[in-house]
């Protein structure tokens, strides 16, 4: 007489649930990697791409002597920056910027990212009319400007950008080129951290026409902490 064997019905359902629940958990984790890649693939497709461009490169960017007071027994130089500036976004996806900071490298000394100033808009007389026209600021809201920094997909907002910069000394040819122009990079960073940049090149005016165009310039760092750069 043959043995029989018999089945243990409860074990053999409790493996064939164990082999199914694994088996979900895989198929989940392939989906979650198959969607992952997918929004991946659609965020690198579709992921907005800033540009930075300079609104009449040859006529509105400037630089201008400010005075400086000595800091630490030192003497200082100093100088005030306007650039007009164009962002634009050439992704598939409205982005805010976040920052434009400008970059200036004296011939002594080392790179140094500036943050930009609070401003009025600037006002600025349209050839021998007569008339003047005010300018947006960047990320300042007022007549020419909502302030926003959201740049849609396809579109661009511009704007003007204040900075200043201090360093040791009182020779001006440590920024200045023989040319008297002054050359720097600004570079803008979208709020996913992304960026762009664009060289620009600063000629003189005088420090009556900027306050022509902006009252009280020269004022508006008056509460910044001064520190000595090399």
């Amino acid at each position: 007489m043959s043995d029989i064997q018999t089945v243990d019905v409860g074990s053999l359902a409790s493996t064939l649930w164990a082999l199914l629940s694994a088996l979900l958990v895989v198929s989940a984790l392939i989906l979650s990697v198959v969607n992952g890649l997918m929004l991946f693939r659609s965020y690198v497709r579709d992921k907005p791409q800033l540009a930075v461009n300079l609104v009449y490169p040859e006529v509105y960017q400037w630089f201008f002597k400010l005075p400086s007071l000595p800091l630490e027994n030192q003497p200082t130089t100093k100088f005030g920056f306007l650039a007009y500036l164009d962002i634009s976004n050439r992704g598939l996806r409205d982005v805010s910027v976040d920052a434009w900071k400008l970059s200036l490298r004296p011939k002594q000394g080392n790179a140094r990212p500036l943050n930009p100033l609070s401003i009025s808009e600037p006002k600025i007389a349209v050839g021998k009319s007569g008339l003047w026209k005010m300018y947006p600021v960047l990320g300042h809201a007022g007549q020419a400007s909502t302030g926003s920094t959201l740049v849609k997909s396809g579109s661009s907002i511009s704007g003007f950008a204040y900075y200043v910069f201090e360093y040791v000394g009182g020779n001006e040819w440590n920024l200045i080129e023989s040319d008297r122009t002054v050359t720097g990079k600004v570079v803008v960073t979208d709020i996913f951290g992304k960026s762009a940049s664009q060289n620009v090149v600063f000629r003189e005016i005088s420090l009556g026409r900027a306050l022509s165009m902006v009252p009280n310039i020269d004022q508006v760092d008056a509460d910044m902490t001064r520190t000595l750069q090399g």
